[in-house]
């Protein structure tokens, strides 16, 4: 059997998650054997060693929907400040794009395999309509993924995808990193730090330590608002079969 690339680096994510237990549990039994030689009662050392072993948290990837790949171009000043297909008015320079089929609010990862740049934009129009073109992005996606006309891979996370999410899960959220990932991360790490915002409007103010918390409003509609992972949870991340 042939081991490829991904394989292994989701091997060694396994094995670093299983050291990194293994060398915590060591260290806290030091010091519970420490503990108890100063007259700590067993029952306190025991609920401390379980308490600092929870802090390790196993955050997993979206579960994407899978899209056709094909060819991305671009949409650009001919273009801006008209009225989308969704409604919204079509700005250049935010992360969205252009789709015949997926549903307005859905978060479309990206992938330019030439250059390995990965981005997540939010379907608000109808397009392309050229033969052989799959999506249409903005001119501000383009020009951070690198594409002209350039062939790309696509998978979905769309409203439905995220309703289904929330109904399974209470204290759990979906969360979009700043290296363009959408993961699973549980409440109790996040302080959220600013109000419910449209998916373009939260993108735009989001800091270097900041995720976005995705959610649907009321309406089905996708929302947004940023929050800080706390810094004192470990965290390992694994793929999740897609």
């Amino acid at each position: 059997m042939t081991i490829t690339k991904s394989n292994k680096s989701v091997i060694l994510l396994f094995v670093f998650l299983i050291v990194l237990v293994a060398v915590m549990a060591i260290s806290m039994l030091i010091k519970a054997s420490s503990a108890q030689a100063h007259g700590i009662p067993e029952q306190i050392i025991q609920h401390a060693v379980a308490a600092k072993l929870e802090q390790v948290t196993v955050v997993e990837y979206a579960d994407y929907s899978e899209v056709v790949d094909g060819l991305a171009s671009w949409y650009g000043p001919g273009f801006h400040g008209r009225r989308t297909a969704s409604g919204s008015k079509y700005d250049m320079h935010a992360m969205t794009a252009a789709h015949k089929t997926l549903p307005f609010g859905t978060l479309l990862k990206v992938v330019n395999p030439l250059n390995g740049k990965t981005i997540i934009v939010e379907v608000t129009d109808r397009g392309p309509f050229i033969r052989k073109r799959v999506v249409d992005l903005s001119y501000a996606a383009a020009k951070e993924l690198g594409v002209s006309v350039t062939p790309v891979e696509l998978d979905a996370l769309t409203p439905t995808d995220i309703a289904n999410f929330y109904v399974e899960n209470d204290s759990v959220v979906l969360v979009m990193t700043g290296s363009m990932e959408i993961m699973k991360r549980s409440m109790s790490t996040l302080t959220i730090s600013d109000n419910v915002q449209s998916f373009t409007k939260a993108l735009s103010g989001m800091l270097e330590n900041e995720v976005l918390v995705i959610r649907l409003n009321e309406k089905g509609k996708l929302v947004c608002c940023r929050a800080v992972v706390e810094e004192n949870q470990f965290a390992s991340v694994i793929e999740a079969s897609n």
